[in-house]
């Protein structure tokens, strides 16, 4: 992975660009990587030494804290969650501390406001409606809380149609129609 990471950390970002460790940590705790998956537990231990602790960005922090969490180090978690400020969204900086706390009613709460402004929102990253937060989110609970499913949603949020109504009403009769 060292040589992995090196090499997208280098192309097309600064190394104060988080995005890159923060999407690595997402997208393998949304596929359903789980101990002891070399991916996740490199990918968690590459944003803290490209140092998202001390991050002076919210983002970075951010990758921070999930980083912490899924290496179980929940207690800085914590800490960190709390450093976020306002320039971050309060849903999900709350999520991000009860679970680092363990504390599945705040948990719960917190993570239906991230789907809620999902749902609510008119543009989406890269233009596609998928509600990366709370799924990774959810992914963090379930194996903070080990198979504590319920405490959370077991479905993903809703999410927009990517086909416009009126196209998927043409779709359903080219359907019915069959080939030609």
């Amino acid at each position: 992975m060292e040589v992995v990471e090196k090499a997208l950390w280098d192309v097309g970002g600064a190394t104060d660009a988080w995005g890159r460790p923060l999407g690595a940590i997402k997208a393998l705790l949304i596929a359903g990587e789980t101990p002891p998956c070399d991916n996740l537990l490199l990918a968690a231990r590459w944003a803290l030494d490209a140092g998202a602790v001390d991050a002076e960005s919210p983002i970075g922090r951010y990758a921070g804290v999930l980083a912490l969490l899924v290496l179980g180090r929940d207690a800085e978690a914590g800490e960190l969650a709390a450093t976020l400020g306002e320039e971050f969204p309060s849903d999900v900086s709350a999520a991000l501390a009860a679970l680092a706390a363990h504390d599945a009613d705040a948990y719960r709460a917190a993570v239906a406001s991230v789907r809620r402004s999902f749902e609510e929102r008119e543009a989406f990253l890269e233009d596609l409606p998928v509600a990366d937060t709370a799924l990774a989110l959810d992914a963090l609970a379930r194996r903070s809380w080990r198979g504590g499913a319920a405490t959370v949603s077991p479905r993903p949020p809703r999410t927009r149609s990517l086909v416009e109504p009126e196209q998927g009403r043409r779709l359903r009769e080219l359907r019915k129609e069959g080939p030609t």
